[in-house]
Parts: structure tokens; sequence; C-alpha cells
């Protein structure tokens, strides 16, 4: 587990990916939908438009759904730093760069500095 805390400047390029029900009820579209946003929006495309550093957060997730799943392994290919916080251990907190295990509204204020 990783007692970092996340810098974010205005040189940081910061994409985050919830569970599909915090992002449904947001009115994101989710992956897994006919318009799901990975459909129209390829991570790859995502990432060339970064000029600085690029941070991936995913907040929430199993880690088994795909094509979700999958989106740490593209953003470490693509340079990301990778940051989990997660209730409870996902299959892939492996892959991450920083895992944190607790309730993401206590987590994520402190990683984020805004306490």
């Amino acid at each position: 587990m990783s007692t970092d805390s996340l810098h974010v400047d205005d040189d940081t390029f910061v994409l985050v990916l919830t569970g599909a029900g915090a992002s449904a009820e947001s009115g994101i579209p989710t992956f897994r939908g006919v318009d799901g946003l990975w459909r129209n929006h390829p991570i790859e495309d995502v990432a060339s438009a970064v000029n600085g550093r690029f941070v991936f957060l995913a907040v929430g997730t199993s880690g088994v759904v795909f094509p979700a799943a999958q989106l740490v392994h593209q953003t470490l290919a693509l340079g990301a730093d990778t940051w989990l916080v997660n209730a409870e251990p996902a299959a892939n907190d492996g892959a991450f760069h920083h895992v944190l295990h607790g309730r993401s509204g206590d987590l994520l204020p402190a990683l984020l500095g805004v306490v």
C-alpha cells in the first residue's frame, strides 16, 4: 500500500476511472454501453493530447470487467503514473504503481491534498 500523496499541478493530466455506477449516476457514459466512453475516445487518442505528466487514477473497480480492467496496462504503456483507490483489493492491484485500500471518501481528500 502506498502512503504517497498525489501531487497535481497545472502540467498534470489526470484520467479518472470510477465504477460504472458512479459514472452512470453522474450522466457519464459507461464503458460497456453502446455509446461507451472509450468506444468513441480510445485511450491512445486521449493520451496523445497530454502535454505534461499523465496520471491514471482508478477508484472503486473490481479489476476484472473489461475493457475497463485493461486501462491500467494501457496507461502504463503510455507512461502514466498509476493509482488505485479501492475499498478492497482488486484483481489487478499488482499492476498499479500506487494502491490505497479504504473508503474513497476518506482516502481521496487526503490523497489530493484537500483535507
